[in-house]
């Protein structure tokens, strides 16, 4: 491949060389497109500054998801052939395909596109099962929340891996070296706690409370206040279950 590959910046005039210059320059076509053919797609991704998460290489993959989120929400059919093109590199041999489609599929495990190929999503689960104990934190966080999204968009396909969801989840929820991973942990317990059987409910209650409650703990009092709550309660009774009220 070239090493000097290189692009004209709108902006400034300045020349930009390297693979920085083209992705620099991918990006804004994409951009560009993007506002003539689904603008509300755009909007989208200029409110969550996902553009420039695009145009950095540590913050691409999360680009790359609220990209995907971006195309979920208006609904377009673009998005299905997106899809078609992409979900076949999950299969792939080289590590940096299967991350980017990864990335984009976080946002997606209830897609209907994804719902109709339940092998697609087993492949999905189980790759993001994996990425989730290995690796950089920006991929391990995105695929805790991919975890969190199987609940909720597929929770037939999360409870039949209940056990597996769960181990992962409190493995990111106990990590002490990424408060990032912690904390998309955090959030997809919520969402998984719904998909439980009684007797997961009961056996993981208390490790998922010492750890939320450690984790609380150490976060500023003000992020506390504005970010999570927890509540203990009793359903039917018998059975406890930890309530995350995150907004």
């Amino acid at each position: 491949m070239p090493q000097a590959a290189c692009s004209l910046l709108e902006g400034n005039g300045e020349l930009e060389t390297g693979w920085a210059g083209a992705r620099g320059l991918a990006v804004e076509v994409l951009q560009t497109t993007l506002s003539q053919v689904i603008p509300e797609a755009t909007r989208a991704m200029e409110a969550e500054n996902a553009w420039a998460l695009l145009r950095e290489p540590e913050s691409r993959l999360k680009g790359i998801a609220s990209l995907a989120k971006a195309l979920a929400d208006t609904k377009n059919p673009l998005l299905d052939k997106i899809l078609r093109h992409l979900l076949p590199l999950l299969r792939s041999s080289q590590g940096a395909s299967r991350e980017l489609v990864l990335a984009f599929c976080v946002e997606l495990p209830g897609h209907p596109y994804v719902l109709r190929r339940p092998e697609i999503l087993r492949r999905l689960l189980q790759l993001w099962l994996a990425a989730s104990r290995e690796g950089e934190a920006t991929v391990r966080s995105l695929s805790v929340r991919g975890l969190g999204n199987v609940a909720e968009g597929a929770p037939q396909e999360a409870k039949k891996h209940q056990e597996d969801l769960l181990a992962a989840l409190l493995q990111g929820l106990g990590d002490p070296a990424s408060p990032e991973v912690a904390r998309e942990s955090l959030h997809a317990l919520g969402k998984v706690w719904g998909c439980l059987g009684r007797r997961h409910a009961g056996r993981m209650h208390q490790a998922v409370a010492s750890q939320a409650c450690e984790y609380l703990w150490h976060v500023s009092q003000r992020e506390q206040r504005a970010r999570a709550g927890w509540s203990f309660l009793e359903q039917d009774g018998t059975t406890p279950c930890l309530r995350e009220t995150l907004e």
